[in-house]
């Protein structure tokens, strides 16, 4: 039997993908989600959805096997991004766009 956890405050549902099955996740205190599943433990394939969307992998783990390496880099700043974002105020994620747009811009004083 193996305990997975994710902090996720924001999202209403969450789920475990674990070898082809989703599970549904419990809310626990602190902004926790939590799901004991057997059969799982290390070299277990498993990614996290947040309200019905798109598989997440993990991003405390270290290691998930089967995918390529880029794509796990990529999902790991995504999952920290997406962590960051919702710690952040309407207002705040409205101001973080708005400099992120100004950096993007070539036009930019900024760029």
């Amino acid at each position: 039997m193996h305990e997975f956890g994710v902090w996720a405050p924001l999202p209403r549902r969450v789920d475990v993908m674990l070898n082809g099955r989703r599970l549904p996740m419990r809310r626990a205190a602190g902004g926790w989600w939590t799901r004991r599943a057997d059969p799982a433990g290390p070299g277990s394939e498993y990614a996290f959805s947040l309200d019905g969307g798109p598989l997440r992998a993990d991003p405390r783990s270290a290691f998930q096997p089967g995918r390529r390496l880029a794509e796990w880099v990529r999902s790991q700043r995504r999952a920290a991004l997406d962590g960051v974002l919702q710690t952040m105020s309407p207002a705040g994620r409205e101001a973080l766009a708005r400099a992120l747009s100004e950096l993007a811009d070539p036009g930019s004083a900024l760029g």
